[in-house]
């Protein structure tokens, strides 16, 4: 044993130092395990993995693992395989090649190509008929476009130009009908708008001085405007009504000018006038009430104060309008009584 060690001792490194520790002994044994489990693996592979001996163990491994996983996709190509050779099998006539020929697979993936091909020429030509039925049905109508049976005839005929004939007839079908029902628009609009105008061209659509006509619509449509709103302008009885309108509105402009020039001078009138006069002024009023026609028994007393009271607030009223008879009754007369604001009526 001690000989054995010995010679270990002297001819094995690990790291260029002796393995005399325990930790250098660990890691010497980890060599030896992984050189002989990578060995093992690699004589498994025998001749299909090239020789590594000069190769290092993170080399050898990261070759082994990739052969690995090769391998694992070719292992999983059964379940492929196996789900080939049913479909294979399913189909009458047709047997699952020998997947290890090449030949005989390249000619297996031909007629699958031609089988793929076979099945969508089916669907094509469903939809072929199924795109044929209506056409076939509108063109037993009189009234069908002749577009409609040259297309089903060359459907069912599967013609490519003729149909590309047929198609390019329907657009311009398509595009005559957009412009007939632009043209029952326009149409319409003119009737309501200009209804002689409309009569006059349905009457003769054809007729060549339409051409010079048209072309100078934009003036003679302005003309017409022009000429009705002329005649709207002097029309006799719209100037009556309108001298009407502006003399009620002169009328109504003149009753209002008064008012407001009226409530502006009771407005001056209020706001100049004392509290005292406003008193007296509101006592005269009382007073002249009482007074009534003169007949009763206190009339002369309520004159008096009613004189008063008019004497006091005679300044506040700008103007006094009364009888000639009730200003001698009112106001007592005092000298260069001119000066006030009187109008007798």
């Amino acid at each position: 044993m001690v000989k054995a060690a010995r010679q270990l001792l002297d001819h094995v490194r690990v790291g260029g130092q002796v393995p005399g520790s325990p930790s250098l002994l660990d890691d010497l044994v980890c060599v030896l395990n992984a050189e002989a489990s990578l060995s093992m693996i690699e004589r498994q592979w025998g001749m299909r993995l090239a020789a590594g001996a000069s190769m290092t163990y993170v080399a050898r491994r990261g070759r082994l693992a990739q052969a690995g996983t090769v391998l694992d996709n070719v292992l999983a190509l059964a379940t492929h395989r196996d789900a080939a050779d049913a479909a294979a099998r399913a189909i009458p006539g047709l047997l699952p090649p020998v997947w290890s020929d090449a030949t005989r697979v390249r000619r297996f993936e031909g007629c699958l190509t031609a089988v793929a091909a076979d099945r969508a020429a089916e669907r094509a030509r469903a939809a072929i008929d199924v795109a044929a039925q209506p056409l076939r049905t509108v063109m037993l109508s009189p009234d069908a476009a002749p577009e409609c049976g040259v297309a089903a005839v060359a459907l069912s005929a599967r013609d490519a130009s003729a149909y590309a004939n047929a198609f390019a007839g329907f657009e311009r079908l398509y595009t005559d009908r957009a412009k007939v029902g632009r043209r029952d628009w326009l149409l319409q609009r003119l009737r309501f708008e200009a209804p002689r105008l409309a009569g006059v061209l349905e009457e003769a659509p054809d007729d060549p001085i339409w051409e010079l006509r048209l072309a100078a619509l934009g003036s003679a449509w302005d003309w017409a405007g022009a000429d009705r709103w002329y005649h709207r302008l002097v029309d006799v009885g719209e100037e009556r009504e309108v001298s009407t309108r502006l003399l009620a509105c002169e009328e109504r402009t003149l009753k209002l000018t008064g008012e407001l020039g009226a409530n502006r001078a009771w407005r001056h009138c209020l706001r100049r006038m004392t509290a005292a006069e406003s008193a007296h002024l509101r006592a005269y009023h009382q007073a002249m009430r009482r007074y009534g026609k003169g007949t009763g028994k206190q009339a002369p007393a309520h004159l008096v104060e009613a004189q008063r009271h008019m004497d006091a607030c005679q300044d506040a009223v700008p103007a006094w309008i009364m009888p000639t008879y009730r200003v001698a009754d009112t106001i007592a007369p005092r000298p260069h009584q001119s000066r006030q604001r009187l109008h007798p009526s």
